[in-house]
């Protein structure tokens, strides 16, 4: 177990999920398969960008208080982060100042995996077909579609997505920019619901329709 993951049990007994960010490498404790990392990776996303969106520089932490469940934020000022899900009935107000005066020591980076080199044998490839690039212009068109449905979110979860996807500003094609559509339907979906996510897809798919 990663060590700040470790020590930030120790202060939520209680914690199911646990989600930690150094910046660089993300770790994770009590998520399976089945959960799916993926939307645990939104879920982040969407407890970090409400924080910055509070605008306030002396708060460092928060709580969200749910049903059967409360979710605690921690973070720092070198963009780490910590969360978890945590038992209603096993959290307490002394938790709360436990959180605000959690500290942690700086992690080393995941090391790299190492890579055995395979070399097959195998006929020629065929050439790749070469697909008409699009104006990186168009994002501003995303981006400005996006807003009216996520607001000051926008920029943030169309910049992540395109990351998640790999997708290049200057290497835009249809076929990317459809990946994208898709690909922030679903992360639009967790914070507006998947009805008006559905119709930011379709809107940002008739812009795609209409580049030549």
């Amino acid at each position: 177990m990663v060590k700040a993951i470790e020590d930030f049990k120790k202060i939520l007994p209680g914690a199911k999920w646990v989600f930690y960010s150094n910046g660089t490498d993300e770790f994770t404790e009590g998520i399976d398969e089945t959960t799916g990392k993926q939307y645990v990776k939104r879920i982040s996303l969407v407890l970090k960008q409400t924080f910055d969106a509070l605008s306030e520089k002396t708060l460092n932490a928060f709580v969200i208080y749910a049903k059967n469940y409360n979710v605690v934020l921690r973070t720092f000022d070198d963009n780490t982060f910590i969360w978890a899900v945590v038992e209603k009935d096993k959290f307490n107000p002394e938790m709360l100042t436990k959180l605000k005066n959690f500290t942690l020591k700086k992690e080393a980076t995941a090391p790299p995996v190492e890579e055995k080199e395979i070399k097959e044998e195998g006929p020629p490839k065929a050439e790749e077909e070469i697909l008409p690039k699009l104006p990186p212009e168009i994002l501003k068109d995303f981006e400005k579609t996006a807003s009216e449905y996520l607001g000051d979110f926008a920029t943030d979860i169309l910049g992540n997505v395109m990351d998640d996807l790999k997708i290049s500003k200057d290497n835009l094609t249809k076929e990317s920019l459809i990946n994208l559509c898709y690909g922030l339907e679903r992360s639009a979906g967790m914070i507006i619901g998947p009805t008006k996510a559905r119709k930011l897809a379709d809107k940002l798919l008739e812009k795609i329709k209409e580049e030549k």
